[in-house]
């Protein structure tokens, strides 16, 4: 699903144009410095393009850590889409910088995730941002072939920046990245022997990972947040799932007039936001800005979500549970996080996901608490498998509650109990 968010980065221009200074001034991938902010930067960053294939080349951005970049971990993040921008996560979710009101000044992210880890935010797959193809020619995207390219483009960065190869690795995504993630952790997994890579857990945020659980529990989502005429779920139940909504199969449902039954479930409401029901759908977006960041002149504009990515892009799996179960019986512990006010991967499809994969419950579902407030629930299971939802905040939960969802990650990346 496509994460075409809200109200998109005013202060991106300005970011821009001083970056492109940096790469005058140093002519390497290391930035220098950013407009709007007048104080050194935090910690090092580095931004350019790792090699996919001999000619598709994914843009990146790296941001040590503010603590201990020598030894804290090193998180690979992605969003999704597919055909989404990773800066969607650095500059509206956990990157060291937000944006004043009018664009003209840097703010500090009190919880940024480089507060306690190494971060590198690609964009993938090739087109997306200003990844690209050397060529220029038309590129066939699927989710092998995403995942192929994530995984050169890992080991580009290593080959890039050698002294953090030991360190202990973490790929966490959002959206889509529910296939991305676990996608790359296969490629990791098979490539050990010639390529040893030192990883050490998967996160996915509010991520698609069953194409038919997330369609069907949709209706009993909407229904839960009081957004279905009462008649028509007692007659859709009654009619079509022999009295019981939960595991009612809408997607394959015999029935023409079922299927047409349960359409009718979806809210009458044209302003409802679908990655966040509780806040407002607001459709002013910006037109988007051109780069300087040692991007080619011929590269055109910058787009948050790529639509010829979306359009040409081939799903390849509906189901990522063999990846999960393997990762789980590797070692590779899995964090899934869902903010509970997201309809597009609601986070009822998730936690029946996680349940489904068969581990022995450690953990009943429980709150999980921030500053002595419940930030969520949480279910731990064994194998190192946790599922947790965020309170009140939809598709993009560390954009909404940086705190907690920076400490749950924290506990996470320190193997620690959340």
């Amino acid at each position: 699903m496509v994460l075409f968010y809200i109200n998109f980065f005013v202060f991106l221009t300005v970011t821009i144009f001083l970056l492109s200074e940096a790469y005058i001034q140093n002519g390497t991938d290391e930035i220098l410095r950013l407009p709007g902010w007048e104080s050194e930067l935090s910690s090092k960053q580095f931004s350019g393009f790792l090699s996919a294939t001999k000619i598709n080349l994914l843009h990146y951005w790296f941001v040590e850590s503010q603590s201990q970049p020598a030894s804290d971990p090193l998180v690979f993040w992605f969003n999704g889409g597919p055909g989404c921008s990773s800066m969607l996560g650095f500059l509206k979710e956990m990157g060291p910088y937000r944006a004043s009101n009018d664009g003209q000044a840097l703010i500090e992210n009190h919880d940024a995730w480089n507060k306690f880890s190494n971060v590198i935010y690609i964009e993938s797959p090739v087109y997306v941002w200003y990844s690209y193809a050397s060529d220029g020619e038309t590129v066939h995207m699927n989710d092998d072939t995403t995942a192929d390219e994530n995984y050169a483009a890992m080991k580009s960065f290593f080959l890039k920046h050698p002294k953090f190869r030991n360190h202990s690795v973490y790929i966490i995504g959002e959206s889509y990245s529910g296939i991305y993630v676990p996608t790359l952790y296969k490629r990791v997994s098979d490539g050990q022997k010639e390529f040893p890579i030192n990883l050490k857990g998967l996160g996915i945020a509010n991520g698609f990972v069953n194409a038919d659980l997330n369609a069907n529990t949709v209706y009993e989502f909407f229904y839960g947040h009081g957004l279905v005429d009462e008649g028509m779920w007692n007659k859709v139940k009654t009619e079509c799932c022999n009295g019981c909504m939960s595991g009612c199969n809408f997607t394959s449902h015999p029935s023409q007039v079922c299927r047409d039954m349960a359409s009718n479930l979806w809210p009458r409401n044209k302003f409802l936001n679908a990655y966040d029901i509780i806040r407002l759908c607001d459709r002013n977006v910006r037109k988007d800005v051109r780069s300087a960041l040692n991007i080619p002149e011929s590269l055109g504009t910058w787009e948050i979500c790529s639509r010829s990515v979306k359009l040409t892009y081939k799903n390849q799996y509906d189901d990522v549970s063999q990846f999960i179960k393997e990762a789980l019986g590797e070692g590779v512990r899995v964090l899934m996080f869902y903010g509970d006010t997201d309809a597009a991967c609601n986070f009822i499809h998730g936690q029946r996901f996680a349940e489904s994969l068969g581990f022995p419950t450690k953990e009943a579902k429980q709150g999980w608490y921030y500053n002595n407030q419940t930030a969520g629930y949480k279910t731990v299971y064994e194998k190192g498998l946790t599922f947790i939802t965020v309170a009140g905040v939809g598709h993009m939960s560390a954009e909404w509650k940086p705190a907690e969802v920076a400490y749950a990650i924290k506990q996470f990346l320190n193997d620690q109990p959340i």
